[in-house]
């Protein structure tokens, strides 16, 4: 009973990061093991299910398998790098499964010893015998994988249902930016230089490493980092004090206001009032709030809007109200999900 009390007192758990508690036996480790072990029987009546959990040698193989598991995956597709997700939802739901349990191992193995940069383990086991394990994955690539399970819920049409998969809202959360960026960002001042040179074995080593690196970017933000890179051997000048992600950021600043302003033209409505209330990131609740949305409609061109809208849409509205009920809900999408 005190076994168990003390080891319960010093292991509580808080939230995501620590899921279980570790008990390290630092005196005669094997005997207290089994000492612990005995003790848990005899508080559970001989049934310590969910009581133990698998430690860092089965944790780090089990690792290796579903990593093995998830490449496998991305390769069938012909998905190279990791750079994108497949859009086949049963695909996306093994994918999601996977991940999320890899993941879950992972956090435990952290509590357990496991640190990124360190890719070779050995544990002695009670008979002597020294068993290693060699990890096949990185820190790199487990960030390219938590930026593709993020994209597995992007919500992209109005009303549209969850995805039938659950979230793990605690790798939602995890930040990937920082690192992957500077990677990217220094290959693509080394590819300058090489461009500059006229090294073309050079340029193209630094340009397929750098396409690489692209699978860290979000799939839209790809599509930008691609077309600037097109640019830049069309003859583009590149400014040597701003980074790849200054550009991509003002490419897709540029694509947003360009959206927006067909949208605006489209319609015939007032284009800074609408980039005003989409600056604002308004849900369906408050987009009315102080009557803004109903001023922005007000301003609706029935003769542009309807020409505009028959395209867009590929069918005739013959009707008034058809316009404005099309125009309504396709204003009412863009701003509160964006483009």
């Amino acid at each position: 009973k005190n076994f168990i009390q003390a080891a319960s007192r010093t292991n509580r758990l808080f939230g995501p990061e620590k899921k279980h508690g570790t008990i390290i036996m630092y005196r005669y480790p094997h005997t207290s093991d089994d000492l612990f072990t005995d003790a848990v029987n005899q508080y559970s009546g001989n049934r310590p299910f969910g009581v133990f959990v698998p430690k860092l040698e089965e944790n780090l193989k089990m690792m290796n398998d579903l990593f093995i598991e998830i490449k496998e995956l991305f390769d069938s597709s012909g998905i190279v790098n990791f750079s994108r997700n497949d859009s086949d939802l049963g695909w996306k739901k093994k994918f999601a499964k996977t991940f999320s349990l890899f993941n879950e191992k992972l956090d435990s193995s952290k509590l357990q010893g496991f640190y990124w940069g360190t890719s070779h383990y050995e544990f002695e086991h009670e008979d002597g015998t020294i068993a290693k394990v060699d990890i096949v994955f990185n820190k790199g690539v487990y960030e390219i994988l938590v930026q593709r399970y993020k994209e597995l819920f992007t919500r992209t049409t109005v009303r549209e249902e969850e995805p039938p998969f659950d979230i793990d809202p605690h790798i939602i959360e995890i930040k990937t930016d920082s690192i992957n960026d500077a990677y990217m960002n220094s290959k693509f001042k080394q590819y300058i230089r090489d461009l500059n040179s006229g090294d073309q074995n050079a340029k193209q080593k630094n340009l397929d490493e750098l396409h690489k690196s692209f699978a860290s970017l979000s799939q839209e933000d790809q599509i930008f980092a691609k077309q600037f890179l097109i640019d830049i051997e069309n003859g583009k000048l590149v400014d040597n004090t701003k980074e790849l992600t200054d550009y991509i950021a003002e490419y897709k600043a540029d694509a947003y206001n360009d959206k927006i302003h067909e949208v605006a033209e489209g319609l015939g409505i007032n284009e800074e009032k609408l980039k005003e209330l989409m600056n604002l990131h308004p849900n369906i609740t408050n987009l009315n709030e102080f009557g803004r949305f109903d001023e922005l409609k007000d301003e609706l061109d029935i003769s542009k809007a309807r020409v505009y809208l028959e395209a867009k849409l590929n069918k005739k509205l013959p009707r008034t109200v058809d316009v404005i009920v099309n125009a309504n809900e396709l204003l009412e999408k863009i701003i509160t999900e964006g483009f």
